[in-house]
């Protein structure tokens, strides 16, 4: 017996992914509700000093690498700011099963004194930070 072919559905629109600050105005999108804020090696760092030195930069790398797993936090219409670029394709995977259309990154360029001060150093990932908050009454 032949099978039919499956229809193909439409794929579903693309989060928006802000690696740099965008030129984009704000009017082109909807505004944020979330700004999820991805310093897990932050909260993790009082470890530190019990990880011994032979796998201490692996302890430390994989509390970076796992940072991008929050981008799934809290739905749709959020900024996410992470210690570095996320691979585009996961970004893309993650946001066609959740159905993101408004999840944007930010990511300073300097990643060296911890995701927060990184964020005040960077003017444009900060500024770019204030102004969606300032445009957000919810937020």
């Amino acid at each position: 017996m032949a099978t039919q072919p499956r229809e193909q559905q439409p794929t579903p629109p693309q989060a928006e992914v802000l690696v740099q600050p965008s030129t984009q105005t704000r009017t082109t999108r909807q505004p944020i509700r979330t700004v999820i804020v991805g310093n897990d090696r932050e909260f993790f760092s009082p470890v530190d000093r019990f990880v011994p030195d032979a796998v201490k930069t692996e302890f430390v790398e994989s509390d970076i690498d796992e940072a991008d797993m929050d981008f799934m936090w809290q739905g749709d219409d959020k900024i996410v700011l992470l210690p570095r670029p996320v691979d585009p394709e996961f970004i893309s995977d993650i946001s066609t099963l959740f159905g993101f259309k408004n999840a944007r990154l930010l990511v300073p360029r300097e990643a060296e004194a911890g995701l927060s001060e990184d964020t005040i150093a960077d003017q444009e990932v900060f500024q770019t930070l204030v102004d969606e908050i300032k445009g957000t009454p919810d937020v």
